[in-house]
């Protein structure tokens, strides 16, 4: 008589790393963030919006402004030196230059006319105070390059680092936060005037990541909208 066998099965009661349930992932990345992801987020959340929250609520005062912009400066070069970032990386580099200047100054003589447009129709913003001719010179030296570092160079960078590549979320990601920066004047006009132009200024970055023209643009326009009362 022809023996039978028969195989014994065992079952493994102990989950491994892909049997694990859900709900012991991390929070993060239940969401579809990666380690580095999150890390990113956080990072916009502690250097960019908890700041402006702090301002926009009066618990810093409005005249402080420029003091924490210069912490969040300081605070992205820390974080670009930790991470290695080179300044090709961060966008100081000659060879998109020239077409980076050329669409750059393209877009100021429409985004010109727009901001006249605005002081035209009525969207200046009410304020108490003036800008001295240093304030101008400020901005156009120092806190136009400043905000164009932050949000276009360092934060660019940063994305490609932790692989978030997808063109239109890294252009969202960088115009809302830029936008953002804004919201502490409480003057709407001028979100929907930083939305539009970031657009513009991160498209133009994406394709030719030069910080020149996009720090030149910024420069002109700004201000020109504070001689126009837009700013």
């Amino acid at each position: 008589m022809d023996q039978i066998q028969v195989k014994h099965i065992s079952y493994n009661v102990h989950p491994t790393m892909e049997q694990k349930p859900f709900h012991s992932a991390p929070r993060y990345e239940r969401f579809g963030l990666s380690a580095t992801g999150f890390r990113f987020f956080l990072l916009l959340l502690i250097n960019c919006y908890a700041p402006i929250l702090l301002l926009w609520s009066g618990a810093i005062p409005f005249a402080y402004r420029f003091h924490v912009l210069a912490v969040v400066l300081l605070s992205f070069i820390l974080h670009s030196i930790h991470r290695g970032y080179s300044l090709q990386d961060l966008g100081f580099t000659l060879g998109d230059s020239w077409n980076s200047i050329r669409w750059n100054l393209i877009f100021c003589a429409f985004g010109g006319i727009g901001l006249y447009l605005a002081y035209r129709t009525g969207l200046s913003m009410p304020r108490t105070y003036s800008y001295s001719l240093a304030c101008f010179f400020f901005y156009i030296l120092i806190l136009s390059p400043v905000q164009e570092l932050i949000f276009r160079g360092i934060m660019f960078a940063e994305m490609k680092r932790c692989r978030i590549l997808e063109p239109k979320m890294m252009l969202l990601i960088s115009t809302v936060t830029f936008s953002f920066l804004h919201v502490i004047y409480n003057h709407p006009p001028l979100l929907l005037i930083t939305f539009v132009s970031g657009l513009v200024w991160g498209g133009i970055y994406l394709r030719w990541p030069s910080i020149w023209g996009v720090s030149l643009s910024h420069s002109l326009l700004g201000a020109l909208a504070m001689f126009l009362g837009v700013l």
